[in-house]
């Protein structure tokens, strides 16, 4: 049997579409008559296979529209609102929650954008209490610092309080004089300037609103905090050494945050030197970062403590000389202003608390 495609046949008649060319022989008993040879046209079945294909085609394409619909549909139904959804919850991070889903219609994924503005809205508010207690935390520890300056600042204040008194005291005798009433007279103004001077260094300590970020003075604020401290560092038998390795001592910090800063270390500076000691401060310029160091010679911190120091309310002092806030809130304004600390100490040796800040010329 084979299939062949003729172009003529025994008449001349031209035939362009394959055939079906069978033979058999024809044979009866041993003796054989001839072959018997017949042809069968293809042109239905092709016509038909054509029609078949054609059809299969026309209705893939038909079916690849209506499914390209389909999943348009399903895409502004479905697909594109829990995209919306994933991209809103992508941008709700840290701070930045003044953000809310559109929700349309009562289906499920409306309700799932119902329960994510929600959610937001307690986020909210749970940040808002939180930012409220750590407010009241760091004036609580403001308010501890001055507890501990306190016998410092009442000497502050004792002293040009008693000038004051005795030159009042003069002047009720020879108040008609004009040339000793005017030596006395300013003697009371330099006494009450110093009061002034004294309480000025104090009022940021208790202010409870914020300053505007400016550029601080490294050396100015250090200076300022050991006046505060003078006392206490001569009534612990404290020698205080200030070194200067770089004239560019400018940082980008609001000013009463980093005097809180300084003044949380030279306190537990203090604390560690119960018997005397050393306390140096250096500051220099590495790698356009303005280093400051502060280097104690007390008792040191245990290696096991070191990891826990900047925890919240950790703290080895003895009861009533220290909340265990301070190193806590001075590493949150640290690395509010994109500074860093790092802590090295030795038990017996010394602990050295190293601040590193962004540098402005």
């Amino acid at each position: 049997m084979a299939e062949t495609t003729l172009l003529e046949h025994s008449f001349n008649t031209a035939i362009n579409h394959n055939i079906l060319d069978v033979g058999t022989p024809l044979s009866i008993g041993k003796k054989r008559w001839g072959t018997l040879r017949f042809a069968i046209s293809l042109r239905k079945a092709e016509e038909e296979i054509m029609s078949t294909i054609t059809k299969i085609v026309l209705l893939t394409f038909i079916f690849l529209i209506i499914g390209f619909v389909i999943i348009l549909l399903l895409s502004r139904r479905f697909i594109r609102p829990i995209t919306q959804l994933a991209n809103t919850m992508e941008q709700a991070r840290g701070d930045y929650l003044d953000i809310k889903v559109d929700v349309k219609g009562r289906d499920e994924l409306a309700l799932l954008g119902e329960k994510f503005n929600t959610m937001i809205e307690r986020i909210k508010k749970a940040n808002e209490e939180l930012r409220n207690a750590h407010e009241k935390l760091v004036q609580s520890e403001k308010l501890a610092s001055v507890g501990i300056l306190a016998a410092g600042v009442a000497h502050e204040i004792n002293n040009p309080l008693g000038g004051l008194f005795n030159c009042v005291h003069m002047l009720e005798y020879r108040g008609e004089e004009k040339e000793f009433r005017r030596e006395y007279l300013n003697l009371i103004k330099e006494g009450l300037e110093k009061i002034e001077n004294t309480v000025g260094k104090l009022l940021w300590v208790s202010r409870t609103e914020k300053d505007k970020v400016s550029l601080t003075n490294v050396e100015d604020v250090i200076k300022n905090v050991a006046s505060l401290v003078e006392y206490r560092l001569k009534k612990s038998n404290i020698t205080l050494r200030i070194i200067k390795e770089s004239d560019t001592n400018l940082i980008m910090i609001e000013s009463t945050d980093f005097q809180q800063v300084m003044l949380n270390l030279f306190i537990n500076a203090i604390h560690a030197m119960p018997s005397g000691g050393e306390l140096i401060v250096k500051t220099s310029t590495v790698d356009a970062k303005v280093v400051i160091e502060v280097r104690d010679t007390g008792h040191g911190i245990q290696e096991e403590n070191l990891g826990k120091i900047f925890d919240p309310f950790f703290t080895t002092k003895a009861p009533g000389e220290g909340t265990g806030l301070g190193l806590w809130m001075s590493y949150e304004i640290i690395r509010e202003y994109n500074g860093e600390i790092d802590v090295k100490s030795r038990v017996g040796e010394g602990s050295t608390f190293t601040l590193s800040f962004p540098a402005y010329s």
